[in-house]
């Protein structure tokens, strides 16, 4: 009988300590995950104000005559880019 109750409180102790180990590793999860969150917010943020600037200090206009000389400069950016 004695036996019984020991492996019983065995158990229950063993199962309390895996509980909070649990609890501690959720937690710890938990808080990474806020600070990854508050950063990439920081950085939504930033751009936003970049973009709020961009638009209010340089008036931009979509002109649709230029769409092809802004197309051939992108791309040629983009191979001198991957050149370098």
């Amino acid at each position: 009988m004695k036996e019984c109750n020991k492996e019983r409180t065995n158990e229950r102790t063993s199962k309390r300590r895996s509980e909070r180990t649990n609890e501690r590793t959720n937690e710890r999860t938990n808080e990474r995950t806020n600070e990854r969150t508050n950063e990439r917010t920081k950085e939504l943020m930033n751009l936003q104000y970049f973009k709020d600037y961009y638009l209010s200090v340089f008036r931009y206009e979509f002109d649709q005559v230029l769409l092809g000389e802004a197309h051939e400069w992108n791309q040629r950016r983009g191979i001198s880019i991957r050149k370098s």
